[in-house]
């Protein structure tokens, strides 16, 4: 699955927080839901772990990371983009509205991570993540066919030509942005 969105929102599936909880010990739903609880904890220290190797300049940190999050080769680049999506809003994680009542568990849990990573590494972050995350916008909204939702500046059928997963992690952890060719 896209690893987005950390655990479900609540505007949309109505899933409150320690809803598992509900469930009695040792039942088989209480079952699924420890190992669906345990599977995002583990993806979510994998969030955590990728930037570490970024801001530590650890390319093998970061890999092994990506090999966790999508071990297949296929499809690594859609991992990449996903996760530049994460660094991104990393940088919103402590933004007054992600505190409301309203606030998703996907927004705590991004203002948890976020938290955990000091304004300089957050900006590091930024500086790395950043430019791919301008060089996937089409430089205005538009709505896409086939796809339901509001219109959005980022391109969601392509990417740049040259663009590969190998250009996306030398750009992301050593910053050469050689990889982020425009078409």
């Amino acid at each position: 699955r896209s690893f987005g969105r950390i655990y479900p929102s609540q505007r949309h599936c109505h899933l409150p927080a320690g809803f598992w909880e509900t469930f009695a010990a040792g039942s088989p739903q209480r079952q699924v839901t420890d190992r669906w609880l345990s599977l995002n904890l583990a993806e979510f220290a994998t969030l955590e772990e990728m930037p570490r190797g970024v801001t530590a300049g650890d390319s093998d940190r970061f890999r092994r990371g990506l090999a966790l999050l999508h071990p297949a080769p296929m499809g690594r680049l859609a991992c990449l983009i996903l996760l530049t999506k994460v660094a991104v809003a990393l940088q919103e994680g402590g933004v007054e509205s992600a505190h409301t009542k309203d606030s998703t568990l996907h927004d705590r849990q991004l203002r948890e991570l976020a938290a955990k990573f000091t304004q300089e590494e957050l900006k590091l972050l930024r500086e790395r993540f950043g430019p791919i995350d301008t060089a996937l916008k089409t430089g205005g909204a538009d709505h896409v066919t086939g796809f339901l939702g509001p219109s959005t500046e980022y391109e969601f059928e392509r990417v740049p030509a040259g663009m590969t997963p190998a250009g996306l992690c030398a750009a992301i952890v050593a910053g050469d942005r050689s990889g982020l060719a425009h078409e």
